[in-house]
């Protein structure tokens, strides 16, 4: 299947849920998250404000910020003809604004990012490999490829957007782990 189909399709699957599949699901993929060693244990995360379908990322924003974790989400602008984020930190999830294409995102401040201890990212479909397939775009690839050492890479996904595998390019970076409502994907390909 090609990474349009997969894309598609896993866009229907995740869309299709009903409002109280999602929400069963949503609440079940933030304890399991919360449990992690890496969350347990990180200082600094980077995460995402959802959007559209992607699994609700704003009870994960206040369990993180009570729990005295240093936040950050991403502000996207586009440069030279592709986007680019840049993190800043979040203390409050009611000042969050929107931004590109409507995505709640902090706003700017003297203070960007250190590197972060585990980057939390959503996405349209994954392997259990590791394997990442997101809108296109590029973003968060083209966020990650100077980082070094990389930030722990967690996806969250719901299960139905777990396909058996996803055809890569050279410049797509693997994920560490996926948590879906279902289970904690410890993946082997990174």
């Amino acid at each position: 299947m090609s990474r349009a189909d997969i894309r598609k399709t896993a866009r229907v699957a995740r869309d299709g849920l009903s409002p109280q599949q999602r929400c069963e699901a949503n609440e079940k993929i933030a304890r399991l998250l919360l449990k992690t060693n890496p969350i347990l244990k990180a200082a600094t995360i980077g995460l995402y404000a959802s959007y559209g379908g992607e699994v609700d990322s704003r009870s994960i924003l206040q369990s993180l910020l009570q729990n005295q974790k240093q936040v950050f989400l991403p502000k996207v602008v586009e440069r030279v003809g592709a986007l680019h984020m840049t993190f800043y930190p979040v203390t409050d999830i009611h000042e969050l604004l929107p931004g590109f294409k409507g995505i709640l995102e902090p706003p700017e401040s003297p203070l960007i990012s250190p590197q972060p201890d585990v980057l939390i990212v959503p996405g349209l479909a994954f392997s259990a490999g590791g394997a990442r397939l997101g809108y296109g775009a590029g973003t968060y690839d083209r966020y990650l490829e100077h980082r070094i050492p990389r930030p722990l890479l967690v996806a969250l996904s719901f299960e139905c957007q777990i396909v058996d595998s996803i055809p890569t390019l050279p410049h797509d970076i693997p994920m560490d782990m996926i948590v879906t409502e279902k289970r904690v994907i410890v993946c082997t390909a990174s």
